[in-house]
C-alpha cells in the first residue's frame, strides 16, 4: 500500500506540474513571451515526475500482480480507460517533446498538420487520464472516503480537464501558424 500512496502523489504532483506547464506555455504563445529555457525547465521537471509515475504505476500493476479483474465491464471502465490513457500518453511523451522541432521542419506541408492532430491527441489522451485518475489517487491517500464527494471531484476535474484541452488546442491552433509562419520558431 505504501508504494499506491508515493505513486498517488507522484499523480498529483504530475497533474499540478502539467497544468503548470500548459498554462504557462498557453500564456507564453498567447502573449508572444515564450522562453525556452523556462520551457525546458518547466518540461524536464514534469518528465521527471511523469517518468517516475509512469514506471512506478508499471511496477504496481504488474510486478505486485495489482491488477482490477475485468469482469464486470461497466464498473471498471474507469480503470480500462485510465491504464490506456496511462499507456498512451508514455507512448506519446517522446513524440510531444521532440513536437516544435517537427513542427518546423514541416511547416507547410500536410505532415505539420498530422503531426499538430497528434499533440493535440497527446493533451487530450493527458487530459482524460488525469480526469479519471485524480479522485482515485485522492481516494488512495485517504483524504476522500465518501462517494457523493468522489462523484462531486470526477466532475470538477473532468470540466477543468475539459476546458484547458479546449483552450490549449484553439491557443495552439491559432498561434503555431503565426509562430512558425513569421519565422519566430523554426
Amino acid at each position: 500500500m505504501r508504494l499506491k500512496k508515493i505513486n498517488a502523489v507522484l499523480g498529483i504532483l504530475t497533474f499540478a506540474l502539467f497544468f503548470a506547464h500548459g498554462i504557462y506555455e498557453d500564456v507564453a504563445y498567447i502573449a508572444y513571451i515564450y522562453n525556452p529555457i523556462l520551457t525546458k525547465a518547466f518540461a524536464d521537471t514534469l518528465a521527471t515526475v511523469f517518468t517516475l509515475h509512469a514506471v512506478l504505476s508499471l511496477y504496481i500493476i504488474f510486478r505486485r500482480n495489482d491488477t482490477v479483474k475485468i469482469d464486470y465491464r461497466k464498473r471498471n471502465i474507469k480503470t480500462l480507460i485510465q491504464r490506456d490513457t496511462g499507456m498512451l500518453s508514455i507512448l506519446l511523451l517522446p513524440f510531444h517533446a521532440g513536437a516544435m522541432s517537427l513542427l518546423g521542419k514541416t511547416y507547410g506541408t500536410p505532415a505539420f498538420y498530422v503531426i499538430e492532430f497528434l499533440g493535440f491527441l497527446f493533451i487530450g489522451v493527458i487530459s482524460t487520464h488525469l480526469a479519471i485518475s485524480f479522485s482515485k489517487a485522492l481516494i488512495t491517500l485517504g483524504l476522500v472516503t465518501d462517494e457523493k464527494k468522489v462523484k462531486t471531484i470526477d466532475r470538477t476535474v473532468a470540466v477543468i480537464s475539459a476546458v484547458f484541452f479546449v483552450f490549449t488546442c484553439v491557443v495552439l491552433f491559432i498561434t503555431y501558424g503565426k509562430l512558425f509562419a513569421s519565422g519566430a520558431v523554426s
